[in-house]
């Protein structure tokens, strides 16, 4: 392997013993329910589809198909019954996977790594206030959760790990991984997986809304294929850190054709910690054909530094976004300043009325 493989057979490493983040969008509002399931439902209408696709590191390897290839899958509902009027609840099918090979040859990774969750979500929209314009938002996420990696590409066995740490490398960290290949060099391990979630917006003044939320991915920190131990009468298996996520958002019109939304987006998980700010913009181009153009600037502040270039339109109930990381820090001289590509569109289906009052913050513009 040259350096840049061996970079990234680390990364992989560190991933599989969850050391590292979870699988994360620069454009996650492609992708809400990665972040939160209280953002299940958080649109003007009755069904959306959206899908988005990351490619990260696409430039890293042999024949530069090295990287990794995530792809999220959203469908949810809004379902107009509650404890009282004005109150609605939503459920959501969620799919993430690393390695889909839909669009490009599968990768994730020279391990060829491979991530993934399949599950169902579901939030309760509490209206509050006299005028109803305030909603706190009660969400979970329940599904299975994969981790596994083949390793037939590389020099890399059970044989290769010493108590639970790679011979090979010795910065990287132990890992609690239970080793178990198949006929295939394939270690796969799965485990059923809890996401909770709370959001609370509000009006700030005329033309301003304010969104908060907080969320726990992997909530009682479960194992990968846990076991009991005969000897030491203990569980094993690959522990997965829990996940915290905090986002804070605002929607204020700058004048009456041009929307201001600055985010901020906080993720922490184990040693691992990652800070996402937005400034996004959305314009009105055309009111009666109701076309939007989007654009924007990000930063984001891990282990090394990327800034993410935002472009999108909106038309009708179509939303179509594109990012690309620049990066600057850290991973730079690997990746030639190209962290990653973002690509997602979103489809909203309406057959009821809008609400006479609801949270602007929610319309699906931004």
């Amino acid at each position: 392997m040259n350096i840049k493989q061996s970079f990234l057979a680390i990364l992989c490493f560190l991933s599989i013993s969850m050391s590292a983040q979870d699988a994360h969008f620069s454009y996650y509002q492609f992708a809400p329910s990665t972040v939160s399931p209280a953002l299940t439902g958080s649109f003007y209408g009755n069904i959306r589809a959206t899908i988005i696709r990351r490619s990260q590191w696409f430039n890293i390897g042999s024949n530069g198909n090295d990287g990794f290839n995530t792809m999220n899958v959203l469908l949810d509902g809004n379902i107009p019954f509650g404890l009282k009027e004005g109150d609605w609840i939503s459920f959501g099918i969620n799919m993430l996977s690393e390695n889909t090979g839909l669009i490009a040859e599968p990768t994730a990774g020279i391990l060829d790594m491979r991530r993934g969750f399949a599950g169902l979500s579901g939030a309760y929209h509490l209206t509050l206030g006299k005028k109803q314009t305030k909603v706190l938002t009660i969400a979970a996420k329940y599904g299975k959760y994969s981790n596994g990696y083949n390793g037939n590409g590389v020099s890399l066995s059970p044989s290769n790990i010493v108590n639970g740490q790679m011979a090979s490398f010795e910065d990287v960290d132990e890992m609690d991984l239970k080793i178990g290949q198949n006929q295939d060099g394939e270690v796969i391990e799965d485990t059923n997986d809890i996401h909770l979630g709370f959001m609370y917006t509000t009006p700030m003044g005329k033309s301003s809304d304010l969104r908060i939320g907080i969320s726990s991915d992997h909530l009682f920190a479960p194992r990968l294929n846990s076991q009991l131990d005969t000897l030491t009468g203990q569980q094993v298996g690959a522990k997965i850190d829990r996940r915290i996520n905090g986002f804070i958002q605002l929607y204020t019109d700058l004048n009456p054709r041009l929307v201001f939304n600055p985010t901020l987006l906080y993720q922490k998980m184990g040693a691992a910690s990652n800070l996402l700010l937005q400034g996004l913009f959305s314009y009105q181009h055309n009111k009666k054909k109701e076309i939007y153009l989007n654009f924007g600037l990000g930063v984001r502040v891990a282990s090394n530094m990327d800034v993410p270039i935002y472009l999108g339109a909106d038309y009708k109930d179509w939303r179509v976004g594109l990012s690309f990381d620049l990066n600057l820090t850290g991973l730079s001289g690997a990746t030639s300043n190209a962290g990653a590509f973002e690509l997602g569109i979103s489809k909203i289906f309406k057959w009821n009325k809008k609400a006479e009052v609801k949270p602007k913050l929610i319309c699906p513009r931004l």
